[in-house]
């Protein structure tokens, strides 16, 4: 799945094993703009949630889901995190882009029955991109996770303000979602 911004085009993509992404079927990505709160003052142009559904009718070890830019991207990106959220920005063109997920303490409270273990933080930070990293995603369940993308012209209006536009509740998520289904 590709989400195109104004630096470039983020690349979605789900592997597990030694599966190659486009040999998974039991994966639905569903992306939307969503509006969210920000403090007072601040502004973005734009946000977009990507919600990422995996639903295997088998027990899938070492899953990863996570998103890259498109190749050539010479620009590095720069971790930006606080307290149940894993971010990364990164600056071109005139535009802030960040995209956020959920962190590990997030992520274990949402999932206990992935069990996951912090030493082995399931959120991993590449210079061109995020991936989440799942030992074991087990059968008959729906696992979702989510990355929300916001972009900003630099200077923004007020500073931090991608940074708190990417900080959306899982739950808040799914309800958006549903309510776009209704």
């Amino acid at each position: 799945m590709i989400l195109e911004t104004p630096i470039g085009s983020l690349v979605f993509a789900c592997s597990f094993g030694d599966s190659a992404p486009a040999q998974i079927q039991d994966v639905a990505y569903e992306v939307f703009p969503i509006r969210v709160n920000l403090p007072e003052g601040m502004e973005v142009e734009r946000v977009t949630a990507v919600l990422v559904k995996i639903f295997p009718e088998l027990d899938w070890k070492d899953v990863r889901v996570g998103f890259r830019w498109r190749e050539p991207f010479g620009i590095l990106g720069s971790p930006s995190s606080g307290e149940c959220l894993d971010a990364q920005y990164w600056e071109g063109n005139g535009f802030i882009v960040m995209v956020g997920t959920e962190d590990f303490d997030a992520l274990s409270r949402r999932l206990p029955r992935l069990a996951l273990v912090e030493w082995e933080c399931p959120v991993i930070y590449h210079p061109n991109g995020i991936e989440v990293h799942l030992p074991l995603v087990p059968a008959g369940t729906i696992t979702s996770l989510h990355f929300v993308v916001a972009v900003n012209p630099i200077p923004e209006p007020a500073e931090c303000s991608a940074w708190f536009a990417v900080d959306v509740r899982h739950e808040v998520l799914l309800a958006a979602s549903y309510r776009r289904e209704s």
